[in-house]
């Protein structure tokens, strides 16, 4: 028989595959999976010898792969349903039960007084009800932690929203964030954004932040460039697809708003074959601030 640590980490690279086949954008598959570890997690609570914290952590987690599962079912966005980098967190709480570290789920739940979460705000819930004030203050502006080195210099983006004229037709658009050298080889992970919202005729707007692990100088030193892609869920091929791109330059870096101009796809991290997405006053709108850290 299995001891409860042996169960968490089986669970855990389960949710981890399902959460790559969510990246992917293999949907009916991430939705099979995560349905089906959340029946799994439910019918073994009935039987696993765990204490009151720990039940309750693994029913919230159950909870959320159902509201993973019925956000990629749907055709409309909402903001506050989890997102996939929010799953990611989820296998780190099955690793910390198994490990017996206090677990923090990183999502309101639905059906336990939820607060609307703010923009670019991860509001996190700490299971354990004597951990309340360590969750409050690991509440933080954005999802993406991520490695810097002291005394370097990053950059800070907040993905504020895209111009498109057809702006309220994509289904879970988001915006993947990446820096390439001058050779188009990447520096570092994507970034993804959380999926935006159409709140005005001619904008998708995410206010959405997204922190750099490659500093200023590494990208200096190799003539790198930030592309940002805008990518949406194409329900016929049941995939991601990119629909437009911008390119953020290091000459053109500096504090507060910038309107980056909207490319043709595909992305070309060469920078060699750039055409314009549109003739109209449409742009990618961020906000920059450099850290020293």
């Amino acid at each position: 028989m299995e001891s409860l640590e042996q169960t968490l980490m089986k669970w855990c690279r389960t949710l981890h595959h399902a959460v790559e086949t969510d990246s992917w954008g293999q949907v009916i598959e991430a939705v099979e999976a995560y349905e089906t570890l959340a029946d799994t997690i439910r019918q073994s609570l009935r039987k696993l010898d765990v204490n009151k914290s720990q039940k309750a952590t693994l029913e919230k987690t159950a909870k959320l792969l159902e509201q993973r599962a019925k956000s990629l079912s749907s055709v409309g966005s909402d903001r506050n349903a989890p997102t996939k980098e929010d799953m990611e967190d989820v296998v780190m709480v099955l690793r910390s039960l198994a490990s017996n570290a206090p677990p923090v789920l990183p999502v309101s739940m639905a059906g336990d007084d939820v607060q609307q979460r703010k923009k670019s705000e991860v509001q996190m819930v700490e299971i354990d009800s004597e951990m309340e004030d360590i969750a409050a203050q690991v509440a933080t502006d954005g999802k993406d932690t991520v490695e810097r080195k002291p005394g370097a210099s990053y950059l800070d983006i907040v993905v504020d929203r895209i111009g498109l004229k057809d702006a309220s037709v994509y289904v879970n658009p988001t915006v993947v964030v990446s820096v390439h050298d001058k050779d188009g080889k990447m520096m570092g992970e994507k970034h993804e954004t959380a999926v935006g919202k159409s709140v005005e005729a001619l904008h998708v707007t995410f206010s959405s932040k997204v922190r750099l692990g490659v500093s200023l100088k590494e990208m200096e030193e190799r003539g790198a460039a930030v592309f940002f892609e805008f990518v949406h869920y194409k329900l016929k091929k049941r995939k991601k697809s990119c629909r437009c791109w911008a390119l953020l330059e290091l000459d053109e870096l500096k504090a507060g708003v910038v309107a980056l101009e909207l490319y043709q796809k595909p992305m070309d991290p060469k920078r060699k074959r750039i055409n314009l997405f549109t003739v109209k006053d449409l742009y990618l709108h961020l906000r920059l601030q450099q850290i020293t850290v």
